[in-house]
C-alpha cells in the first residue's frame, strides 16, 4: 500500500503518514493519544485496549503465524531450565504483548502456574532481543517471523510453539478508532479495499510482494529472503480474525483483562462480520 501510493491515489487530497514503532503497545498508546487513526499490532495489546475502554475495532486481520521461544544453551530442553532461575531473562516485546501471554499459558500448562516465569521477562524490540540472544546475553527470546527462523538458522533451537500452546491464532491484526470510523465512512471504505488489495497480492503473488517490501526497506532485506520469510511454516496471510475469544478467555483468567467479548464480532467492525472468525 505504502509502496505503490494506493491510497494517495485513492484519495488525493488527503495527506497520509506511516509511522514505524517498536511494539503494539506503542501503537495502541499513540491511538489512545489520537495520534495514530490506524494501527496494526498483536491480539494482547489490542484485548487490553478493548477492555479498558479504547474506542476500537478490528477493520482487518493480517496474518496467522506461530511464536516461537527459542533459546541458544543447548542444554535448555524445555521451560523447567528457568524455573527459579530469575537471572535467566527471556526478552519479548513488552509486558502485555502476545508474546507475554503465550508465555505465561504454556506457563501454566508446563509449570502449574501462569506466573512461574515472570521475574525472567524483560522487554525488548525484536531485533535488539535476536542480537541479545545470539550473543548469549539473555537466555531465552519469545519473538515473531522473520527473527525466529533467523535465530534457529544461526544455532538456536525453539522450546515452546504458539500453536501447541493456543492453536492456530491471529498474530497481526489492523484496528481503527471509531472515531475515525464514523467520521469519515469513504476514507474507512477505501481503506478496506485498499488493504483487501494488498493482502491479495500477498497471498497471489509474494515474489511480487517481496520486490515491493524490499524496495520500501532499502534493500535491508533481499527479495529470496523477504520471499522465504513469508513462505515459513505456519504463516498464513488473511484477513479472518482467528483465536480472539481463546485469548480474551485465558487473558481473563489470569487478569489481564477484566472481561471478555460475547462474542468475536463485538470486536470488529461490520465489514468483518460477515467473515467466519472465532
Amino acid at each position: 500500500m505504502q509502496e505503490e501510493h494506493w491510497l494517495e491515489q485513492a484519495m488525493p487530497n488527503t495527506k497520509f503518514e506511516y509511522k514505524q514503532l517498536t511494539s503494539g503497545s506503542a501503537i495502541r498508546d499513540g491511538m489512545i493519544a489520537g495520534q495514530i487513526q490506524v494501527g496494526s499490532g498483536g491480539v494482547a495489546p489490542f484485548l487490553v485496549g478493548w477492555d479498558k475502554g479504547v474506542k476500537w475495532r478490528l477493520m482487518s486481520s493480517m496474518n496467522n503465524m506461530p511464536l516461537w521461544l527459542n533459546v541458544i544453551d543447548p542444554n535448555i530442553k524445555d521451560l523447567k531450565a528457568f524455573q527459579g532461575h530469575a537471572e535467566m531473562k527471556i526478552a519479548m516485546p513488552a509486558p502485555d504483548s502476545i508474546q507475554a501471554v503465550v508465555l505465561m499459558k504454556a506457563s501454566k500448562d508446563r509449570l502449574g502456574s501462569a506466573q512461574a516465569l515472570q521475574t525472567n521477562v524483560v522487554a525488548m524490540a525484536h531485533p535488539l532481543g535476536a542480537q541479545s540472544l545470539l550473543s548469549k546475553q539473555i537466555a531465552g527470546h519469545l519473538t515473531s517471523p522473520p527473527f525466529q527462523e533467523q535465530e534457529v538458522e544461526k544455532g538456536a533451537h525453539t522450546i515452546v510453539n504458539s500453536y501447541d500452546v493456543f492453536g492456530e491464532t491471529t498474530f497481526n491484526s489492523v484496528f481503527v478508532t471509531e472515531d475515525f470510523h464514523d467520521k469519515f465512512p469513504e476514507a474507512y471504505n477505501t481503506l478496506v479495499q485498499t488493504f483487501d488489495r494488498a493482502l491479495k497480492l500477498v497471498q497471489d503473488d509474494p515474489k511480487q510482494a517481496a520486490e515491493l517490501m524490499s524496495k520500501n526497506e532499502q534493500g535491508k532485506e533481499t527479495v529470496e529472503e523477504l520471499v522465504k520469510a513469508m513462505q515459513a511454516q505456519g504463516i498464513k496471510y488473511t484477513n479472518v480474525p482467528t483465536g480472539f475469544g481463546k485469548f480474551a478467555s485465558f487473558m481473563k483468567e489470569v487478569g489481564l483483562v477484566s472481561k471478555e467479548p460475547s462474542s468475536w464480532k463485538d470486536l470488529v467492525f461490520p465489514n468483518l462480520v460477515v467473515v467466519n472468525g472465532s
